[in-house]
C-alpha cells in the first residue's frame, strides 16, 4: 500500500510539473495582447493563462498561519488605500498583484522541478525564433504601450527589448542560484 501511494504521489507530481511547464511556456512566449481596456487596466489573453496557472498552484499552496495573517493585513491595507485613491478600479489592481504573486510561486515550483532545464531550452528556442523573425521583419514587435512596431529591434514575446533583457537576466540569476 505504501509503494502504491508513493507511486501515485509521484505520478501526480509529474502531471503537476508538466502542466506548469506547458502553461509557463504559453505565458512567457505569448505577446501581451490586450482584449479589453478598462481605464488604465488591460485584460489580456495572458490573464486567462495566469488564472489556469493559479488554479494549478492553489493545489500545492501551503501558507503558514503567520504569513497568511501578514498577507491578509497587507491586502486589507492595500485595498483601503487603493479604494480611497482609485475607487472600484482597485479590485482590478489587487487582482493583478495576487496574480503576479501566484505566478511567482508557480514559477518557483517549476524551477525547483526536473523541468527547469527543459523550460530553459524550449523558452530560449522559441524566443530565438521570434527574435529572428522580428529582426528579419517577418513579424512585428508588439508592445501594449507602443502598439505594433516593425523594426529590426527585437524583443521576443516581450513588449520591449529592455523587458526581454530583464527577464533573461532574471533567468540567469535563478539558474545560478540553483547551481545549474
Amino acid at each position: 500500500n505504501i509503494k502504491t501511494f508513493q507511486s501515485l504521489e509521484l505520478k501526480e507530481k509529474y502531471v503537476f510539473n508538466k502542466v506548469l511547464f506547458l502553461l509557463f511556456l504559453i505565458y512567457f512566449c505569448t505577446p501581451k495582447i490586450s482584449f479589453i481596456s478598462i481605464g488604465n487596466f488591460d485584460i489580456r489573453l495572458l490573464d486567462f493563462v495566469s488564472i489556469l496557472i493559479a488554479m494549478v498552484v492553489f493545489t500545492e499552496l501551503r501558507v503558514p498561519r503567520n504569513l497568511f495573517i501578514l498577507f491578509s493585513s497587507a491586502f486589507i491595507i492595500q485595498l483601503s488605500i487603493g479604494f480611497y485613491f482609485s475607487g472600484i478600479m482597485t479590485f482590478l489592481f489587487i487582482f493583478r498583484l495576487i496574480q503576479y504573486l501566484l505566478l511567482g510561486y508557480g514559477f518557483f515550483l517549476l524551477m525547483t522541478s526536473k523541468y527547469r532545464s527543459s523550460f530553459l531550452i524550449f523558452f530560449l528556442f522559441i524566443q530565438f525564433i521570434i527574435c529572428l523573425f522580428q529582426y528579419l521583419l517577418i513579424i512585428p514587435n508588439y508592445d501594449p504601450g507602443r502598439g505594433i512596431l516593425y523594426s529590426q529591434e527585437f524583443s521576443g514575446s516581450f513588449g520591449t527589448p529592455a523587458e526581454f533583457s530583464y527577464f533573461l537576466i532574471s533567468l540567469v540569476s535563478i539558474f545560478m542560484g540553483l547551481k545549474f
